[in-house]
């Protein structure tokens, strides 16, 4: 939602904050919240965290290759 209002740099903090917290959640929702995170760096023009956050969300969930999640920077 901060994305879609152009506080890319608040979405970036929040993303982050949920990702210090990992007990308990499930490697689809990390690798869910990586995927947005990756998005929101695009957005920011830092496409090497963007492309790290779309490789540790693939290697959390392998079923990563779908339209959900795309690879190459999409």
């Amino acid at each position: 939602a901060l994305k879609a209002l152009g506080m890319a740099d608040g979405a970036r903090d929040v993303l982050t904050e949920a990702l210090r917290k990992r007990k308990d959640r499930s490697n689809e929702l990390l690798a869910a919240v990586r995927l947005e995170r990756a998005r929101v760096y695009e957005v920011l023009g830092k496409t090497a965290e963007a492309a790290a956050d779309r490789e540790k969300a693939y290697a959390l969930d392998p079923e990563c290759e779908s339209a959900a999640c795309p690879q190459g920077g999409s």
